[in-house]
């Protein structure tokens, strides 16, 4: 009995006589056909042992987070307060402006019934510009409100000038109702202070103290000249003229120009009606908002 022929494998003997279909591209096409079922459930459950194997982990760590890691935040959240709170200042000085300080009050009496008030005030702040409405407050009454502009770690006096008053004007204080900050970025003004020593060089020359007579009284009275060494002019700039005997201060002249051109110098003759009062030095205190572009005079401008 012959044996049984084994079928022979026509795909062995098939050859392509275009080019385009190659033995071996067919035999894996024909694999690929025969298996596609196996292949589709082997991924699906590499797919299905993937996402059990993270979100299994997720779970793990959550529940453990919750069981442990939880109260541990919150105790080392509690130790930490402490130090949080001690740091605020910082942060806030990062972040914001830090409080305008009032080191002093100050009072004159210039004229009968007539009062100078001054209060020194602070501006700590490196880079924050502080536009201020103020006024004064004492024992029975108060001033009108008034407006000033603080520049980044100023010092100077704030003054209401002129207060007419029967009674003197005692526990005086200064209120500031409103404060608005503005900052100054780094890429506007580098260095802030060449920035404010640029356009703050104000001289005082040929300083000279005298007696003159006003009203049938010899007030004292001064002269100087003042000298624009900047290389700004300024639309109406304002000086506080500071009276000094010795290092005491004993009163301000409120000192206003129309304008004052770079290197320009101006003659300044001035009274201050209190006959009683003696100084012998001066100290020059400019209030001018040099980040403000409408106080220059543009070159070419008269």
């Amino acid at each position: 009995m012959d044996k049984e022929k084994k079928p022979k494998d026509k795909l062995k003997e098939y050859i392509d006589t275009t080019g385009q279909l190659p033995n071996r591209q067919l035999k894996l096409g024909v694999w690929y056909l025969r298996h596609k079922i196996l292949l589709a459930r082997i991924g699906l459950g590499i797919l299905i042992s993937f996402c059990a194997s993270t979100v299994g982990f997720s779970l793990w760590k959550w529940g453990e987070y919750f069981l442990v890691g939880y109260w541990e935040d919150n105790r080392r959240l509690g130790l930490g307060q402490i130090a949080l709170f001690q740091n605020y200042e910082a942060l806030h000085e990062s972040f914001g402006a830090r409080d305008l300080r009032v080191t002093e009050n100050r009072l004159f009496n210039t004229t009968d019934r007539r009062y100078d008030l001054f209060a020194v005030v602070e501006n700590p702040n490196a880079r924050w510009v502080a536009k201020i409405k103020y006024r004064f407050v004492f024992a029975d009454g108060a001033t009108e409100t008034r407006e000033t502009v603080l520049l980044p770690a100023a010092q100077r006096p704030v003054a209401y000038f002129g207060l007419e008053s029967e009674s003197f004007p005692a526990n005086l204080r200064l209120v500031i109702e409103n404060i608005k900050w503005a900052a100054v970025d780094n890429h506007t003004v580098a260095d802030m202070a060449e920035y404010l020593d640029a356009r703050s060089l104000f001289l005082v020359d040929n300083l000279a103290f005298n007696s003159v007579g006003e009203n049938g009284l010899a007030v004292p009275a001064l002269s100087f000249s003042l000298i624009n060494q900047t290389a700004f002019g300024y639309w109406e700039p304002v000086f506080y003229v500071e009276l000094l005997n010795g290092n005491r201060v004993v009163g301000y002249i409120y000192l206003f120009f129309d304008k004052i051109i770079s290197f320009e110098t101006k003659p300044v003759d001035l009274r201050y009606f209190n006959e009683k009062v003696a100084f012998d030095n001066i100290r020059l205190i400019p209030i001018i908002n040099y980040f403000d572009e409408s106080v220059y005079i543009e070159p070419g401008q008269k």
